[in-house]
């Protein structure tokens, strides 16, 4: 299961903001012209540049550290020992952070200063964590929690115990760890911390499952999950998604976790997450494994490696730029040595011009030197360019693979979206005189179907999401979750309700408010529901109709004129249709990507009118020849052209 640890430090700022303080701290630095000033600003820079630039803060605080050791400045030396042990946390240099926390520590009690003391528990005991110390880790989060209880700090308390439960946790002391969790949720809802609460539910879901207690596990995960969402943290969305997952595999349920770890993909794309990318593919690998289905699984270790090799890539990159870095400062060495023979060798001419007798002597070694001087800057231009060629082709061979990684994460999104989508299977069974003709524009899809049967109903609908591709899937996949909520959850089977309260909830999970230039991402549908008779259809339809054919005479039943999201308008409810039906009725509804389509001899759309036309045509074909009809036609009047749109229209045969 994925570990998660809430770390608190001190910044993570955005980087022109972080640009504009540093640049106004050094032009303050400028005209400081005491000790302790220069040492408290170069502190306050170092913690500016934060986790952005690291090596800056570590050059700031050690300049920060020399002025305050010659000017005996103990508050300039906490200070800078404990920016560089939060530095190396972020650079991995643990042992060097150890140390530099443990001098802070030493000069907080020569202080007697607990303020002082009390940061750098925190920091030691996360420093012990990551290099998996976990006893000395626990004595200092103990510590803290002490002197945080003490304080009356509930803030700061809540994420001691937080992190003392971790230590319990890695130290295979469950129970113990769960009791301490149990604190830090009652503190943290004191509190109304709903973010650091949802934090606090993960872990202790994580910590459930080691102890194989599943259902209470997926009960805390489900809670990080809902807040999480609420608060739009697509990280720690993803993150419980995924353990809930592998809580679902270790109870045998496939289905469901295949359904929480898809979801996890998508947020994992979302934010640029590859290590969450990562442990979503070999999970789905052992799903598939676990399901015997040996093509999916060898798909999935595919990609994995592939996206792996990628991340491999990346680390070389930064190696490369880390030799780079010590190439440039040895370039800057050498030029310093050779100032300074430069120096020397002038002197020497000072003292050979008294002695006229050595002057053949001196010409030779200038010559020499000059000489050798060349030689080495030949030398160092050539090894400039090997190097400079070297990190070329570095780059050219990340970009191919990132273009290959960002391929194969979109084909696989593909996979999942198409996993979403209701299997030929399920549609035979609920319609099983019907056609779904759908041709996405790109590999991912904004246009989706969707079937269900809840409470003697069938319902079916044909939606189109704003954008088509990867931004479409996203949008297809809010759609879908929601009518899977709205009806197989709730049970909500009136077309025109459950559109009411599809618009709700994306207009909330979108934060809509309607501002001039916000986003106005929705979708447009047409949804039907049939009675167990087969005698009548209720009908409900955002900006898209239901065509109805009887007798060779087609009726438009038209969806109103509204879209699911905000929209410039007045929102009003939508409007409920009952349509009679008969046996032998022909019922389609449809996205807008066939009508929209250019081509035929003058390039221009190809209009839902001519489609009504060859629908009445084709009406006494079966559905499935009616299917391949349409397939034939749009590509036939499409010929070379680019398709515009993703196409999906549904047939229906009473």
């Amino acid at each position: 299961m994925k570990k998660y640890f809430f770390l608190v430090l001190l910044f993570q700022l955005q980087l022109p903001f972080v640009n504009a303080q540093v640049d106004s701290l050094l032009n303050e630095l400028k005209q400081e012209k005491t000790d302790t000033g220069k040492a408290l600003l170069h502190i306050n820079i170092a913690r500016h540049y934060g986790w952005n630039m690291t090596d800056s803060a570590i050059a700031h605080a050690t300049i920060a550290r020399n002025i305050s050791k010659k000017s005996n400045f103990d508050k300039g030396l906490f200070l800078s020992y404990f920016s560089l042990s939060e530095s190396r946390y972020v650079t991995g240099e643990y042992g060097k952070g150890l140390s530099e926390a443990k001098e802070a520590l030493n000069i907080a009690r020569k202080n007697k200063r607990e303020d002082w003391e009390i940061k750098t528990y925190g920091s030691l005991g996360l420093l012990y964590l990551q290099t998996k110390k976990y006893k000395e880790a626990k004595e200092y989060f103990e510590l803290l929690v002490s002197m945080q209880s003490k304080n009356k700090n509930e803030a700061g308390l809540s994420t001691a115990i937080n992190n003392l439960a971790n230590c319990y946790f890695y130290l295979k002391d469950y129970s113990k760890s769960i009791e301490i969790r149990k604190k830090a949720i009652v503190i943290r809802k004191k509190l109304n911390n709903e973010n650091a609460l949802g934090d606090s539910y993960n872990d202790i879901g994580e910590t459930y499952f080691q102890l194989g207690m599943l259902d209470s596990s997926i009960y805390y995960l489900k809670k990080c999950l809902e807040i999480k969402e609420r608060l739009h943290d697509d990280e720690m969305a993803a993150l419980s998604s995924i353990n809930l997952g592998i809580v679902y595999l270790k109870k045998g349920n496939i289905a469901i976790a295949k359904q929480y770890l898809n979801k996890s993909y998508f947020l994992a794309l979302k934010i640029k997450s590859k290590s969450y990318q990562l442990e979503v593919l070999k999970e789905l690998a052992n799903a598939a494994r676990l399901e015997k289905n040996s093509k999916d699984e060898a798909e999935f270790l595919r990609i994995f490696v592939a996206l792996k090799d990628s991340v491999y890539s990346e680390e070389n990159q930064k190696q490369i730029n880390q030799l780079q870095t010590e190439f440039d400062t040895e370039k800057k060495e050498l030029k310093i040595k050779s100032l300074q023979t430069e120096q020397k060798q002038q002197q020497i001419i000072m003292e050979e011009e008294k002695k006229r007798s050595n002057i053949i002597v001196i010409f030779s070694i200038s010559g020499f030197i000059l000489l050798i001087s060349f030689l080495l800057v030949i030398n160092n231009r050539f090894r400039v360019t090997i190097r400079q060629n070297v990190i070329i082709d570095k780059q050219r061979l990340i970009v191919e693979e990132k273009n290959k990684d960002i391929t194969d994460s979109i084909n696989y999104a593909k996979r999942i979206q198409e996993a979403i989508l209701p299997s030929k299977d399920i549609k035979y069974k609920i319609f099983p005189n019907a056609f779904v003709f759908f041709q996405p524009k790109d590999i991912v899809s904004g246009d989706f179907y969707w079937f269900a049967e809840k409470n003697g109903k069938r319902i079916i609908a044909a939606v189109d999401c704003t954008g088509h591709g990867v931004p479409g899937a996203f949008m297809s996949m809010i759609g879908n979750a929601f009518l899977n909520e709205i009806i197989n959850e709730k049970g909500t089977t009136t077309p025109s309700i459950i559109l009411d309260k599809l618009r709700e909830k994306i207009i909330f999970s979108l934060k809509q408010t309607g501002a001039q230039g916000e986003n106005k991402d929705g979708m447009d549908i047409s949804l039907l529901s049939f009675d167990s008779d087969n005698k009548r259809v209720e009908f409900a339809g955002a900006n898209n109709p239901l065509w109805k054919i009887t007798n060779k005479k087609i009726e438009e039943i038209k969806g109103d004129k509204q879209p699911i999201g905000i929209f410039s308008g007045e929102l009003i409810p939508f409007n409920n249709h009952t349509v009679e039906i008969q046996k032998g009725d022909a019922l389609y509804i449809f996205t807008d990507g066939y009508a929209d389509q250019f081509g035929g001899e003058n390039g221009k759309k190809f209009k839902y009118k001519q489609i009504q036309a060859m629908l009445l045509d084709i009406n006494d074909k079966s559905m499935s020849k009616q299917e391949d009809y349409l397939n034939k036609s749009i590509n036939d009047w499409k010929g070379k052209l680019e398709q515009v749109d993703d196409i999906l229209i549904i047939g229906i045969r009473v």
